[in-house]
């Protein structure tokens, strides 16, 4: 599975071409809600696999996500639930297509290069820290905000002294397309 800054880089790519999405905080709180489950420490298996609706099968993994999408739109807001089933759909192309060939390392390597960009620092940053935390899938606001608050208070990343070897931005973008087509497949306009 992805981690906390690919989720957003790749949030923000589909944003960038999705007009339905009308709040960036919910929407970025939704490309990080699933995984608060684990907010208080490390979620049983089971209780990590319900919050990202996920299946052994990816495909039937992205088919629980679409869904999950069909079944809650107009009763969930509608920025938040694309960040939220973009999340689930990122981490099931991301363990289909690249998972055997990315070393959890590189994903810290990429978290502290791109905690310096613009599209960190200047747009996905701030809109977070004005997001509310809202039960979606059984996430409760309190792990919510817990989770929130550990990804926005600049502590989250390590000091290596080289960059992602393995990571490339050529990797992230080709995972953006993957998940830009699959959404675009469900998601009207």
């Amino acid at each position: 599975m992805a981690s906390f800054l690919m989720h957003l880089y790749v949030g923000k790519f589909c944003k960038d071409r999705c007009k339905r999405i009308t709040s960036a905080p919910q929407f970025y709180l939704g490309c990080i809600n699933p995984d608060c489950v684990n907010a208080f420490g490390t979620a049983p298996k089971e209780v990590r696999w319900a919050a990202h609706l996920r299946a052994s099968d990816t495909n039937e993994w992205i088919e629980n996500n679409k869904a999950f999408y069909r079944d809650n739109t107009g009763k969930i807001d509608e920025s938040l639930l694309l960040g939220f089933v973009i999340h689930n759909i990122t981490d099931a192309a991301y363990d289909k297509h690249f998972n055997k060939s990315i070393p959890r390392e590189d994903w810290q390597r990429f978290g502290q290069e791109q905690s310096k960009k613009s599209w960190w620092t200047h747009e996905v940053l701030p809109a977070l820290k004005l997001a509310r935390p809202v039960e979606i899938n059984g996430n409760s606001p309190e792990h919510m905000q817990k989770w929130l608050a550990s990804r926005t208070d600049g502590s989250r990343f390590d000091d290596f002294d080289d960059k992602p070897r393995h990571l490339t931005m050529e990797i992230m973008n080709e995972l953006s397309e993957i998940v830009y087509k699959i959404i675009t497949g469900f998601v009207p306009g």
